[in-house]
């Protein structure tokens, strides 16, 4: 089971149009993880959640009388070819890690999965970006393409539709990407340890019409009913839901804590600071509005 916390409240204000067929999606993305390591604590977490950025800091403590040395690890979500569109590429290229204030050279590892198979090997032989899909672009006029799949020869175009890497048609990339950034590091004996980690989020999106922001209705991802707000801003949104079929955009970001579970628990303090988006310093919601949710569960 996950918890996830998500800026929470209304960002109004500037209508914009959407097509109707825009896809519900979002990336959760969660605190730093290693194997398990009862001997070391979080003694507290600070998490600040924006919807440019997102900031964690820990401090660690280290409860023996040795150093410990291992390896610490940032899993992005999996994702495919499907997930680098208008909103932005799932694959969070732009994590920084700092500890003790110091900047960190942190290693980077992408696999390719293909109907739950390892295909790495074979793409990265081909001299294949697995990452980027295979450095994959979509121009203005709206062709696609992957350049390293482009660059290469015909026999080995084949034997990439033939592992069912690339599709026949398009020649496109259908394996999902698991990228960690990892790095190895020490907690010093009976001392805490200060790290820092940011990343710019991936906003989830998805139009719901009064039935789902009521609850009533199946959304995949957000609603009204599940949101993390407290009861009377819930009364108030859904008493604004238009009486009419149109639809309400609405936006969320996810954020997983359940990796706290690989060091000694539980989390010792833990605080959470939102930012609530405010283009002209005020707070409305309307028919037309936008809703930036947050989600639990």
């Amino acid at each position: 089971m996950r918890s996830l916390l998500a800026l929470v409240s209304l960002l109004a204000l500037i209508p914009r149009i959407a097509s109707a067929n825009d896809a519900a999606a979002s990336t959760a993305a969660g605190g730093i993880q290693l194997r398990q390591e009862a001997r070391i604590s979080m003694e507290k977490e600070l998490l600040s959640i924006s919807e440019n950025k997102i900031t964690v800091e820990y401090e660690f403590l280290n409860e023996t009388d040795r150093d410990i040395a291992t390896e610490i690890a940032f899993p992005v979500p999996p994702y495919d070819l499907n997930w680098t569109d208008a909103q932005g590429s799932r694959s969070i290229d732009d994590f920084h890690v700092w500890v003790e204030g110091r900047p960190l050279n942190y290693r980077t590892e992408a696999k390719a999965m293909l109907r739950g198979v390892d295909e790495s090997a074979l793409l990265l032989k081909m001299g294949i970006d697995i990452a980027s899909f295979a450095h994959f672009f979509e121009d203005n006029e709206g062709r696609r393409g992957s350049r390293d799949i482009q660059r290469l020869s015909l026999p080995l175009q084949r034997e990439l539709i033939h592992a069912g890497l690339i599709d026949k048609e398009d020649k496109l990339p259908t394996w999902t990407v698991f990228k960690t950034y990892h790095w190895q590091e020490t907690f010093p004996a009976r001392r805490l340890l200060h790290v820092r980690h940011e990343y710019a989020p991936v906003i989830g999106f998805e139009q719901l019409n009064g039935v789902d922001l009521r609850g009533k209705g199946t959304p995949r991802f957000a609603n009204v009913s599940n949101a993390c707000v407290d009861l009377p801003l819930q009364k108030k949104l859904v008493s604004e839901i238009p009486k009419t079929d149109g639809v309400i955009p609405t936006f969320w970001i996810d954020y997983i804590l359940t990796t706290a579970n690989t060091w000694k628990k539980p989390i010792k303090q833990f605080e959470l600071i939102v930012e609530r988006p405010q283009p002209d310093g005020t707070w409305r919601v309307g028919l037309g509005r936008e809703l930036l949710l947050g989600r639990q569960s």
